[in-house]
């Protein structure tokens, strides 16, 4: 069995880096040598080192950027330094690996840049969503009048419930509980500003994908008590020539619930793309 736990400790050992720009965290890269560039983007809380065994299992075939969100005050600031990171490593089209947060983010890049993405992976995903973002937006400024403790405190409950199936709850409790307590205002506000921009991006999604031909992939949990049947029925459709794959017991958190199965299928796909299959 992978060991994921494992992988990301001694991906945060041994990790080759490379800093991007100037407003932003040191990224991560693993398979340095790998000919494809693959970016994983995470979910709002903590980063993409949890995936440190994803990198592992494309190093053949892919250099894979593990994303950690810098604060920035926009998604088009956000989406700018993404692209900035791609022409510097090497310009060509990109395969992208989000999950929940990530997923969208990487919908909106999709939506911005359709060129620049060779292929998506979407995990525990729905469409960007107009009404969410007028909500939101109408919220914020509410949620700015909360202490950061009381956020805190609802982010260590979301992690607690959506790692109760994982088979290595306790480490990554302690790994997002690190990023938790590490968590400050700006950074809560930023991944809400950002959200909002890219819940708004719903018609340009929709005319990147009719002109686009890369290969996607998503992967579902028929349990997810996030993305909903509702919401992965909308993803089905904007993505009608997508692969499927459902996780019959699975949540949210399926790269944490089912590590050996998500990796699999997911470096399936990327060893099709680096051979030149067939979408």
């Amino acid at each position: 069995m992978r060991r994921m736990a494992n992988r990301q400790r001694l991906y945060v050992r041994m990790g080759l880096v490379l800093a991007v720009g100037i407003a932003i965290s040191t990224w991560a890269f693993f398979g340095i040598k790998g000919p494809a560039l693959a970016v994983v983007l995470p979910g709002a809380v903590g980063s993409a080192d949890a995936l440190a065994a994803l990198g592992d299992a494309l190093a053949a075939s892919h250099r894979t950027c593990l994303v950690h969100y810098p604060t920035v005050p926009s998604l088009d600031a956000l989406l700018s330094l993404l692209d900035g990171m791609r022409a510097r490593v090497g310009g060509g089209p990109v395969a992208v690996c989000g999950g929940s947060f990530g997923a969208l983010v990487a919908q909106a890049w999709l939506a911005r840049a359709p060129a620049a993405i060779g292929s998506l992976v979407l995990s525990g995903a729905g469409p960007p969503e107009a009404a969410r973002a007028d909500k939101n937006a109408r919220l914020l400024p509410w949620l700015t009048r909360l202490p950061i403790g009381i956020w805190r405190g609802l982010l260590r409950l979301a992690v607690r419930v959506s790692t109760r199936r994982a088979p290595e709850r306790n480490y990554f409790r302690a790994f997002y509980g690190e990023a938790i307590a590490a968590l400050r205002w700006p950074e809560v506000e930023s991944r809400y500003r950002v959200s909002i921009d890219v819940d708004r991006v719903g018609p340009a999604l929709a005319a990147a994908v009719a002109g686009w031909h890369g290969r996607v992939l998503v992967l579902e949990g028929a349990r997810d008590p996030i993305a909903r049947g509702t919401q992965r029925a909308a993803l089905r459709a904007l993505f009608p020539h997508a692969t499927f794959h459902t996780f019959a017991d699975g949540g949210h958190g399926l790269a944490l619930e089912r590590p050996d199965e998500w990796i699999g299928v997911v470096a399936g796909i990327g060893s099709q793309e680096h051979a030149g299959g067939d979408r």
